[in-house]
């Protein structure tokens, strides 16, 4: 189990470290996944950031089998 701070977070979601702070602070978790609390301080576990990236993945993978193109007109 490994543990990951506020900035190896931020990389690998490719967002800046007060970006991630903001999504926290909001209580975002569609945006962040949600943080442990260690020592007053947030921290993520690996796994479950990873797990979300593969989350958000198939999450955008069904929207874009949703999408069937240009409406037909309608007579």
């Amino acid at each position: 189990m490994e543990i990951l701070t506020r900035k190896e977070v931020s990389a690998v979601l490719r967002m800046s470290p007060q970006a991630l702070s903001n999504h926290v602070s909001r209580r975002n978790w569609s945006a962040v996944p949600c943080p442990i609390k260690i020592g007053g301080r947030n921290k993520w576990l690996r796994e479950d950031v990873f797990d979300f990236l593969l989350e958000k993945q198939n999450e955008s993978r069904e929207k874009l089998a949703r999408v069937r193109g240009r409406p037909r007109k309608r007579q």
